[in-house]
């Protein structure tokens, strides 16, 4: 970030355009988030041994069960051959794995509420989510939404 200030409407400003950090020293502070993975996602990349970090990535077989293309959050192998999941080698635990698949039909359900702006869809899926459970507050929230937002469905 300081580099990208530094650097920052240089060509407008006359302001010097070298280098502030040398290559590999800056420092990603603690707590910079979904910025401090993706700096060390770019940083993983760019070298032969990588990192590896949690990312969202598709399923691709990943865990077994589950559509490839369905978005899971897992280890991974960041190197300049790209990213690979790292495979557990094992099943995913019952209760888990029943709880990942009524996430991801909350998911899917949201998704084609969203697209065929169905109410009812949307009722559905949310009662699904393990914090609601409960189609009663399902409704609730899906028409306080609606109320509040204008008419979405």
């Amino acid at each position: 970030m300081a580099v990208r200030e530094h650097f920052y409407m240089s060509i407008e400003t006359g302001n010097d355009k070298t280098a502030v950090f040398e290559k590999g020293s800056l420092e990603v502070p603690d707590g910079m988030g979904y910025a401090g993975v993706m700096l060390d996602c770019i940083e993983g990349l760019q070298s032969d041994e990588g990192n590896y970090l949690v990312l969202s990535v598709e399923n691709n077989g990943c865990i077994a069960g589950l559509e490839d293309k369905d978005v899971i959050e897992v280890t991974c192998k960041v190197s300049k051959s790209g990213i690979r999941p790292v495979l557990a080698g094992e099943e995913v635990p019952e209760p888990c794995y029943l709880l990942i698949r009524i996430v991801k039909l909350y998911e899917k359900l949201t998704v084609r509420a969203i697209e065929t702006k169905s109410k009812e869809t949307a009722i559905q899926a949310l009662a699904l989510h393990p914090l609601v459970n409960s189609y009663s507050l399902a409704k609730k929230l899906v028409g306080k939404y609606d109320e509040t937002y204008g008419g979405i469905f």
